[in-house]
C-alpha cells in the first residue's frame, strides 16, 4: 500500500472529568480514548500519552524534596519509582476494538513490568538523558527524580504494550481494527509513591515523609494522545473503506501474579498461549505492595525477613508439562549467591527474556546495580589500593544507584522465534531458595507470546 500523506492527530479522553484531572484519590482513576475509524493507518511508532503529573503530600501540596530531610519531615520525601517515572501511575492498559469491544491485549501491573524492561534494555546515560526528555521523573538516581517532583512535570511516554511497540501499521478502516480503545487504569496512591533514597557509596539515607499515609496522591491532568496516521493514495482507501478478510500477528504481553514463601517451591501457571516467546519473572515482599514506605516497583532478590536479610538462591528449574523445558538442566547458583558474586547463569537468561542478550547494547544491570561492588577500573594507587577489593567503588556521585535489576526468565523458543504452544499444557519453574515459610514474596510473572488478529465483515476475532 502506498503511503501518499502523513497526518499529526491530537484526541482527548471520552470520559474527561469536570476539572480534567485524573485522580485515584478523587474516584478517577480510570482513562478511555478511542481512536476512529478511518481509512488510515495508524503508525504505533509515534503514539504517546502526554499529560502534567502532580505528586502532592498529604496537605495537597508540592513536595520539597531535598538532600537531607527538612525540619518539617511532612513536606520532603514524596516521589514516585524514578526507573518507570510517569508510568509508576498506571496499574492496567486495556486495548479493545470499539466496535465489539473485543479485547485485543491487557497489561496488569504495567509498572512491575517495566521496572524490569526499562532497567534491562536502558543504561544509565540513557536513563539522565533521552529518556529524562519526556519523563522527567525518570533517572538513574532516586534523588534526581524526586527532585523535578518539586514542580508539576509535563510528560510524553510511549505506552509500551505488545501491540504498540510492534512498530507495525495498523489499519483502522472498515479492512481492519475499526478504530481502537485505549484504556488506562489508574495505580492505587500507596503503591505508586513513597519516599526516596539517596546514596553515599553502598548506604543509602531513606527519606520520607511523616505524612505520607495519611493521604499523599497524584493527579494526571490535561491528558491527551498524540499519534500519526499514515494517508494512503486512493486505491489503498478504496480497500480500507471496504469490509474484507484479513488479519495481522502481534506479540502480547499478559501478567500473572503468585506467592513464594517455602524454601522448594514450584510454580505452575496455565498460560492459555499457543505461541508462547518468553516468561520473566520479578519479585518484591508481598508487604510492601500497596505500602507507602516501600517503593512498590522494585526488582530486587527474594528476602527472608522484615530487616531486609536476603534469601538466596540456590537452584532454577524450567519445565513444561513437568519435563524440563526449554533448558534440559537446572540453573545451580548457590555459590554465587552466597559469595555474593554475579549468579551469571540467572541473570543472563533473565536479561535474554527480555531482549535477546546478544543484541543488548545498552543496560542498568551490572555487578554495581546487583552486588553493589565496583565494575570500575583505576590507575589511581591511591584509591585502587583502599578497601576490599571487591567492595563499593569510592566515588559514587556519578553512577546510578546500586538497587538490583533482578529476576528470572527464559526465552521459551530462541532458534525459530516462533513460539512454543502452552494452551494445554502446563508452565513452570521451580526455585530452591533459603525462603523459610516465615516471610512470604510476591513473584510477578510477564508472558510474551505472539497473537493472530482476524477481521472479516462478521468481525474481529484474536487467536492467542
Amino acid at each position: 500500500m502506498n503511503i501518499a500523506n502523513k497526518e499529526r492527530a491530537q484526541i482527548f479522553p471520552i470520559n474527561q472529568p469536570a476539572n480534567n484531572s485524573y485522580s485515584f484519590k478523587n474516584g478517577f482513576p480510570i482513562c478511555t480514548f478511542q481512536i476512529a475509524a478511518q481509512n488510515k493507518l495508524l503508525d504505533t511508532n509515534s503514539l504517546r500519552l502526554n499529560g502534567v503529573l502532580r505528586v502532592q503530600t498529604a496537605a495537597n501540596a508540592l513536595p520539597v524534596n531535598t538532600l537531607k530531610a527538612l525540619p518539617n519531615v511532612a513536606q520532603s520525601g514524596v516521589n514516585v519509582n524514578e526507573r518507570i517515572g510517569v508510568a509508576a501511575t498506571i496499574n492496567q492498559i486495556t486495548l479493545s476494538s470499539p466496535e465489539s469491544n473485543r479485547t485485543l491485549e491487557v497489561i496488569r501491573n504495567y509498572g512491575r513490568f517495566l521496572a524490569s524492561t526499562m532497567p534491562v534494555m536502558h543504561s544509565q546515560d540513557d536513563f539522565d538523558t533521552n529518556l529524562q526528555v519526556g519523563n522527567p521523573a525518570c533517572s538513574s538516581k532516586s534523588f534526581n527524580g524526586a527532585r523535578a517532583q518539586n514542580n508539576e512535570i509535563e510528560f510524553s511516554i510511549p505506552l509500551r504494550t505488545g501491540l504498540l511497540s510492534s512498530g507495525q501499521r495498523l489499519p483502522m478502516g472498515q479492512n481492519g481494527l475499526r478504530g481502537l480503545t485505549i484504556e488506562l487504569q489508574l495505580s492505587p496512591d500507596s503503591n505508586a509513591l513513597s519516599g526516596y533514597k539517596i546514596w553515599n557509596v553502598a548506604t543509602p539515607l531513606s527519606i520520607i515523609s511523616t505524612t505520607i499515609s495519611q493521604g499523599a496522591n497524584y493527579e494526571l491532568k490535561n491528558l491527551n494522545l498524540t499519534y500519526d496516521l499514515l494517508v494512503p493514495d486512493e486505491e489503498g482507501m478504496a480497500r480500507l473503506a471496504v469490509p474484507a478478510t484479513g488479519s495481522l500477528n502481534y506479540n502480547s504481553v499478559s501478567q500473572i501474579y503468585g506467592v513464594l514463601n517455602s524454601s522448594d517451591q514450584t510454580q505452575s501457571y496455565n498460560l492459555g498461549t499457543s505461541r508462547t516467546l518468553t516468561v520473566s519473572h520479578n519479585f518484591i515482599p508481598t508487604t510492601h505492595i500497596n505500602n507507602y514506605a516501600h517503593d512498590g516497583f522494585t526488582t530486587g532478590k527474594l528476602q527472608r525477613n522484615a530487616g531486609g536479610d536476603l534469601a538466596n538462591i540456590k537452584r532454577v528449574s524450567f519445565l513444561r508439562g513437568g519435563q524440563k523445558f526449554p533448558l534440559d538442566y537446572d540453573l545451580f547458583v548457590e555459590t554465587q549467591g552466597n559469595e555474593n558474586r554475579p549468579q551469571a547463569a540467572l541473570e543472563s537468561k533473565f536479561l535474554d527474556s527480555i531482549k535477546p542478550y546478544q543484541s543488548i547494547t545498552h543496560t542498568l544491570a551490572s555487578t554495581y546495580t546487583n552486588n553493589q561492588f565496583s565494575d570500575q577500573v583505576t590507575f589511581d594507587a591511591e584509591i585502587r589500593d583502599q578497601g576490599e577489593p571487591n567492595g563499593p567503588p569510592e566515588d559514587t556521585d556519578t553512577l546510578p544507584d546500586p538497587t538490583p535489576v533482578f529476576g528470572l526468565g527464559v526465552r521459551i523458543d530462541p532458534l525459530s522465534n516462533v513460539g512454543v504452544d502452552y494452551r494445554n499444557v502446563p508452565y513452570a519453574v521451580r526455585i530452591v531458595s533459603d525462603l523459610d515459610n516465615s516471610f512470604p514474596n510476591s513473584i510477578y510473572t510477564y508472558v510474551l507470546a505472539q497473537n493472530t488478529l482476524m477481521y472479516s465483515p462478521q468481525g474481529i476475532m484474536v487467536q492467542n
